[in-house]
C-alpha cells in the first residue's frame, strides 16, 4: 500500500517540478489509496492488465498489423502476437500460462488438456536490446500458435505473463479465438434524442445458426459487445427480439462516446503541434501536452484516431519496436472543480486497456488542473478520459468526453453457444461493425 502511494506522490512531485516549477508550492488533492486500491482490483479480475510498471508498451494484435484486434480464428493461417518492452535494469527471465474462461470471464476451465496442445507453462525468451535509447530496454515478442503450444478449442482467454524468479504475474491479457459457424449481419444507425446528452447508436443484428446445434436460444446463446476492444465497456445485457427458425434477430441501444484524442509523438520536437513544451532532464526528454478540456459539449469533427489503438513508431528508423526512445508526457484536463465522487484516469491502449494506479489524475487545486505524468514509447497514441465512481467502481466514459451519434467506433461482436455436455461457451461467431467509417 505505502509503495502504491509513494509512486503517486513521486509521480506529482515531477509534475509539479516540470509544469509549475517557479512556483512556491501547489496543492495536491490526493485521492483515498483505499479507494485506488479497491477501483484496481474491481476492474482487473480477469481483464487486461498490467500488474508493474517495469513493463510497458504492452500490445496484442494478430500477425502483420498493429492495428488488429486479438482475435484469432481457429483454423485461420495468422498467429496471436504479444509484444512488451521491459526497461527495468535487472534482467527478468519469465514463462507465460494460457487460461480458457466463460463467456462472462468468471468461471476457469480448470482442464488445460480440454482447450491446449502443449505444455501449460512455457518459457518466453525471445527479446532483442534497445539500440540507442536513452532509456534501455528488451523488447519481448511471443506468438501464438508456436512450436510449444496450440489452442484447440474456441472461446475466451487470458494469457498471462510470469516473472519466473517470484512466480509474479506481470501482463495479462484477454484474447479469443472463434470459429465462424454462425454468421452475423450487423448494422449500426443514429438515434438523435431531444438533447445533446441523448445521442445514442442503435446496433440492428441477425444471426443464422442453422449450422450449429443450439439447444435453448435464450439460455444457451450469448451475444457479447465491445466497442473499440474495450472490455470495460462491454455489453451483455442483449436479448433475442425475434426467432424465425434458424434466424435470430436483435436490437440493442449503445453509447456512442465521443472520437478519441490523438498524440503524433513519432517524433519529439516543438515544431509538433501535440509538443507544447520539451525539456530534457538527465538525457531523458519531458513532454508537456495542450492542456486537454472537458468535450460533454463538444461534438465529434472528422478524426483520424484508431479507435483507442497505439502504433509505435520513431521516425526515420528500421525497427521502431527497438529504436523508438521512451520520453515522460504529462497530461493536463482543466476542471474548475475536482470532482469528489469519483477519480480520472488516462485509458486507451497506451495504458493497456487498465486502471492502473499510475495511470490515475491527480487534482491541483492552485492550477484547476488534473495531472498525470506518464511514460510512454514514441509512436502515434490514442486516449480518452475514463471516470471511476468511488461507491460502485462504474467506469464512465462519457461524464469527461461526452456521448454523440455520429461518433466512429469498432464494435466487436462475439456470439457464444453454450456446449450442455461440457457446460463451455464456445465462440462459434465473430466479427467487427464500424459505424459512420
Amino acid at each position: 500500500m505505502k509503495k502504491k502511494l509513494y509512486s503517486i506522490e513521486k509521480q506529482l512531485f515531477f509534475v509539479v517540478f516540470f509544469i509549475a516549477y517557479g512556483q512556491a508550492f501547489s496543492q495536491p488533492l490526493f485521492p483515498s489509496q483505499e479507494v485506488v486500491d479497491k477501483i484496481w482490483e474491481a476492474t482487473s479480475l480477469n481483464n487486461n492488465r498490467v500488474h508493474v510498471p517495469y513493463v510497458q508498451s504492452v500490445q496484442t494484435y494478430l500477425s502483420g498489423s498493429t492495428m488488429t484486434y486479438p482475435n484469432l480464428a481457429i483454423n485461420g493461417s495468422s498467429s496471436l502476437e504479444l509484444h512488451f518492452d521491459d526497461i527495468d535494469s535487472t534482467q527478468h527471465n519469465y514463462y507465460y500460462t494460457i487460461e480458457h474462461y466463460d463467456a462472462n470471464w468468471q468461471v476457469q476451465n480448470n482442464d488445460v488438456n480440454s482447450y491446449l496442445d502443449g505444455f501449460a507453462n512455457n518459457s518466453l525468451n525471445d527479446y532483442e536490446l534497445s539500440i540507442a535509447t536513452t532509456i534501455p530496454y528488451r523488447h519481448y515478442v511471443l506468438r501464438i500458435p508456436n512450436n510449444d503450444i496450440k489452442i484447440k478449442r474456441t472461446g475466451n482467454f487470458l494469457l498471462k505473463v510470469f516473472d519466473a524468479s517470484t512466480d509474479d504475474v506481470v501482463i495479462s491479457r484477454r484474447f479469443t479465438v472463434y470459429d465462424n459457424k454462425i454468421s452475423i449481419d450487423a448494422n449500426i444507425r443514429m438515434i438523435h434524442g431531444g438533447s445533446m446528452n441523448y445521442n445514442n447508436q442503435k446496433l440492428e443484428l441477425s444471426i443464422d445458426i442453422s449450422r450449429v446445434q443450439v439447444s435453448d436460444v435464450f439460455s444457451d446463446l450469448k451475444v457479447v459487445v465491445v466497442p473499440n476492444y474495450i472490455w470495460h465497456g462491454a455489453v451483455t445485457d442483449i436479448s433475442p427480439l425475434f426467432v424465425r427458425g434458424n434466424i435470430i434477430t436483435y436490437e440493442k441501444e449503445l453509447s456512442p462516446n465521443n472520437e478519441f484524442r490523438t498524440l503524433n509523438l513519432k517524433e519529439l520536437s516543438t515544431n509538433y503541434s501535440d509538443v507544447e513544451k520539451l525539456v530534457t532532464i538527465r538525457g531523458v526528454d519531458h513532454v508537456q501536452l495542450p492542456t486537454d478540456m472537458f468535450r460533454t459539449n463538444t461534438p465529434p469533427r472528422s478524426s483520424d484516431d484508431m479507435n483507442g489503438k497505439n502504433h509505435i513508431e520513431k521516425f526515420g528508423s528500421w525497427n521502431s519496436n527497438t529504436e523508438a526512445d521512451y520520453f515522460y508526457a504529462y497530461f493536463t484536463l482543466k476542471s474548475e472543480l475536482p470532482m469528489i465522487e469519483g477519480n480520472v484516469y488516462v485509458y486507451g491502449a497506451l495504458t493497456g486497456y487498465s486502471l492502473n494506479p499510475w495511470n490515475l489524475m491527480v487534482y491541483d487545486v492552485d492550477k484547476a488542473l488534473y495531472e498525470n505524468k506518464m511514460l510512454l514509447k514514441q509512436g502515434f497514441h490514442d486516449y480518452c478520459y475514463a471516470f471511476v465512481y468511488n461507491y460502485d467502481n462504474r467506469i464512465d466514459f462519457s461524464k469527461i468526453e461526452g456521448n454523440f451519434a455520429q461518433t466512429s467506433n469498432d464494435y466487436l461482436i462475439f456470439v457464444y453457444n453454450c456446449d450442455r455436455s461440457t457446460g463451455l461457451d464456445d465462440l462459434l461467431g465473430f466479427t467487427v461493425v464500424t459505424s459512420f467509417p
